[in-house]
């Protein structure tokens, strides 16, 4: 799947999906460990999304052997 057809999870999805608080996930973003999307004010989608596939990025980085 491209980049641009991919599904764009909420902070809500992406927190249940690493097991983490909203605050944590905003730290992770603002580090610089999870690259997220802020949508325009005022649309119908306000607020931050993240791709699946950053998700899954920061998984396999912090994948423990």
């Amino acid at each position: 799947m491209t980049s641009a057809t991919q599904r764009l999870l909420t902070v809500a999805e992406a927190c249940a999906q690493l097991g983490i608080k909203t605050r944590k996930f905003y730290e992770l973003c603002a580090s610089g460990e999870i690259a997220s999307i802020k949508m325009p004010p005022g649309t119908h989608q306000s607020g931050r999304r993240v791709e699946q596939s950053e998700i899954d990025a920061f998984i396999e980085r912090n994948r423990q052997a």
